[in-house]
């Protein structure tokens, strides 16, 4: 997913690299499309610790990641993994974390409570993702379950996460489960293929994989199936005001993690108006942006039904070639065509055009034969009209024609030029 913490946003919306990015400074939670930095993360997973596991007594530091707690889950700290120009992989210090957790663990308890979850948020090619890993004692194995907002996880970072994963997870199999040596079936494989997040939205990745997060571990507490979360995008009206409602409450969240105290009610409100003014405002754009292409579309349409039959009207003269040029104008002006700026619309323009100037060059066919009849007719009854009125020239006889001719040139060159005007639309 393309990140929204990018060139496209304002100047201040972001500052420093992704680590360090904050949504609570610089103006980025008032961006409806900010994307989660890791700084981010770290403080919104301290505030699932502190709200879903129950620490040992006597320890102070609550909310941090090596505290153990009464449930034997360890919540990591985010983990990347970036390649290309930057290689890097935090997630290859995942098993220093799990050692130093679990010997902290059995150390307070003195194995009275084991390590039996461990949820990991990962960011990946700017998007973020979640990996679950249950621990069986009893089967001495693991279930390592993927999660990715989009509905599925890329294969190549589920090999990534295996390979750091089995080496990752030695040292627990050898000290807490009594097995040494690790193989492929120690390791069960599982993806929840669930779309939550939806195509064309590049910024509420980090939003549900807190939210998801936060449903595993109080799903797991309470023994029923981790895998079920809130979020599921067959409903997309109630998912987008879910999503809106849940970044508040992690922005608010994040607020107390680094002030100690709630976020006052006129910031939550300060952010929640601009949200609505950027929502608007990208609303009004995407219209404006459609009616634009539409009266191109239109304007062509009504230059080519305004020409056509005023054109038609001026060349056909007569009852008889008065009714090709109501079908000219019926054809060119009575089609009330609803354009929309695409090529199937613009296409259906050109044939229309096409069809108008066959009309026409029927309707000019018609009135040259007519002109030529009439001509010889005048010709027979010369020496009949010679006594009546002085007779016509040749001369003016021929100009007649000729300037009839040029007239229905000179209509169906106009429509030819509207037909190549309208092919470069």
């Amino acid at each position: 997913m393309k990140s929204s913490n990018s060139g496209e946003q304002q100047d201040d919306i972001w500052q420093g690299g992704f680590e360090e990015l904050d949504i609570l400074a610089n103006n980025n939670s008032s961006n409806r499309k900010y994307l989660y930095s890791m700084k981010d993360m770290s403080g919104m997973v301290a505030k699932v610790r502190l709200d879903s596991l129950e620490p040992l007594d006597g320890f102070i530091n609550q909310g941090e990641e090596f505290t153990p707690n009464k449930q034997g889950i360890f919540l990591a700290s985010p983990q990347f993994i970036m390649d290309g120009g930057e290689v890097a992989n935090t997630l290859v210090y995942i098993g220093d974390d799990i050692k130093r957790f679990a010997n902290r663990l059995e150390q307070e308890t003195a194995g009275r409570v084991d390590l039996k979850l461990i949820t990991i948020p990962l960011y990946y090619k700017e998007h973020w993702r979640a990996v679950i890993i249950e621990i069986d004692h009893d089967k001495k194995n693991f279930h390592i379950q993927f999660h990715d907002p989009l509905g599925e996880f890329r294969q190549d970072l589920k090999d990534k996460v295996m390979v750091t994963l089995k080496d990752s997870l030695k040292y627990y199999s050898s000290s807490f489960l009594g097995k040494s040596e690790l193989s492929d079936k120690d390791f069960q494989q599982s993806e929840n293929k669930i779309v939550q997040q939806g195509r064309g939205n590049g910024w509420d990745c980090g939003t549900i994989s807190v939210q998801n997060i936060t449903d595993y571990i109080n799903n797991f507490k309470s023994g029923n199936d981790i895998t079920q979360t809130k979020f599921r995008i067959d409903q997309a009206d109630t998912n987008a005001k879910q999503l809106d409602d849940c970044r508040i409450e992690q922005i608010k969240n994040l607020y107390i993690v680094q002030n100690g105290a709630e976020m006052p009610q006129r910031n939550v409100n300060t952010i929640k108006n601009a949200w609505a003014k950027q929502q608007a405002k990208e609303h009004d754009n995407a219209v404006i942006s459609g009616k634009s292409d539409n009266n191109i579309v239109e304007q062509g349409n009504a230059v080519v039904r305004s020409n056509a039959a005023e054109q038609g009207n001026a060349v056909v003269p007569g009852n008889a070639v008065e009714q090709g040029n109501a079908i000219v104008r019926s054809n060119a002006g009575g089609s009330d065509i609803k354009s929309t700026a695409n090529s199937q619309e613009k296409g259906y323009i050109l044939s229309l055009i096409e069809k108008i100037i066959n009309i026409v060059s029927g309707v000019n066919k018609l009135l040259s034969e007519y002109f030529g009849k009439q001509n010889i007719s005048m010709q027979d009854n010369d020496v009949k009209q010679q006594i009546e009125k002085p007779q016509i020239s040749d001369q003016k006889i021929i100009r007649a024609n000729s300037e009839s001719v040029t007239k229905s040139q000179s209509f169906v060159e106009k429509i030819e030029s509207s037909k190549d005007k309208n092919r470069h639309c």
